[in-house]
């Protein structure tokens, strides 16, 4: 809203203050949830990076999955990203 910037100009501070006293505050939580949505999305990726034939931790997932008969470390590493995103959701 204009109008709490204006009363930040009216009580004298400069714009500098008004950004981070009152449109910061305020942008915050979009912010937030934007770098929550980028987070998750690069944790959970998949098909671009099997097109791009990458390594990273979802292929190796993958490849653990396909390439063996014991899953248990496929396993293991698909516990491992849960637990990345559960901190992940837990610090926002």
């Amino acid at each position: 809203d204009g109008s709490l910037e204006e009363a930040g100009r009216s009580l004298g501070h400069s714009p500098w203050s008004i950004f981070r006293r009152v449109t910061l505050p305020h942008l915050r939580p979009s912010i937030a949830a934007g770098g929550l949505l980028v987070a998750l999305y690069t944790l959970s990726d998949f098909g671009a990076v099997s097109l791009l034939r990458a390594n990273v931790f979802t292929q190796a997932i993958y490849t653990q999955y396909r390439s063996s008969f014991d899953r248990s470390y496929a396993a293991l590493l698909s516990l491992a990203l849960v637990a990345a995103t559960l901190a992940i959701l837990w610090a926002e």
